[in-house]
């Protein structure tokens, strides 16, 4: 009987098959969801806000034929689809820097066919700034190589690899162009550290990259290269 209860005047639900207690309990949970899905920007918060519209509409339609279990049934899928899209995002992408993770560059690298090179970047003496300036001016440091890392023009796509570490595979790359690559993501970087002052004081963020090229003669495959790129970071 609660739920029947009419607070405002019958004008207020006569449209409706929802009731004035529901109208107010569904606008507030759709208030609170919009707020949350404007603020974090999250997949399942977005579902969440579309499984409400879409169950607000199935209750709306009661009685007016299969409208309401199609419905029903969009906000099952809706939430499905959140779901699934969510723990792809936990799987594949790497949370603190936004960069797809280790996971993701292995099922890229086994794509690649020829005509590609890969870039292996290391934040210099990473463990002196958490030392010396605290964990959160490393997570800055390591956000803003990553800002720096997808802002390179020309440059393909780049990776969390783990740690202070990052790969960026560069199709369609010489050597040559994998270097000046590499160049111009060092002083992109020491430029934007200067700017924005991670780490604090007079340290300047700089990196190193070791660059390995395939060739269809070299006969490596993907993931056999990143060894090779991995080695001549300390060349």
């Amino acid at each position: 009987a609660a739920l029947h209860i009419r607070i405002f005047s019958p004008d207020f639900d006569i449209w409706s098959y929802i009731t004035q207690p529901g109208m107010l309990v569904f606008g507030l949970g759709l208030i609170v969801l919009l707020g949350r899905a404007l603020v974090t920007r999250h997949v399942l918060d977005n579902g969440l806000l579309g499984t409400l519209v879409a169950v607000a509409a199935a209750m709306h339609f009661v009685g007016k034929g299969p409208a309401p279990t199609l419905f029903l049934l969009a906000a099952a899928a809706i939430l499905i689809l959140a779901l699934f899209v969510d723990s792809y995002n936990v799987a594949f992408t790497d949370e603190l820097t936004s960069l797809p993770g280790r996971r993701a560059l292995m099922a890229e690298l086994k794509k690649l066919d020829t005509g590609y090179a890969i870039a292996m970047t290391d934040v210099d003496h990473f463990k002196k700034f958490n030392d010396t300036y605290g964990h959160d001016v490393g997570d800055q440091v390591l956000r803003l190589v990553a800002v720096c890392l997808k802002n390179v023009k020309g440059g393909g796509r780049a990776y969390r690899y783990g740690g202070e570490e990052f790969t960026t595979v560069l199709p369609e790359t010489t050597t040559e162009g994998a270097l000046a690559y590499a160049n111009k993501v060092q002083e992109l970087v020491q430029e934007a550290s200067i700017v924005h002052g991670y780490p604090p004081h007079d340290a300047i963020v700089t990196l190193s990259i070791g660059v390995a090229c395939e060739v269809p003669t070299n006969g490596h495959t993907a993931p056999e290269l990143l060894p090779h790129a991995d080695r001549y970071l300390s060349l």
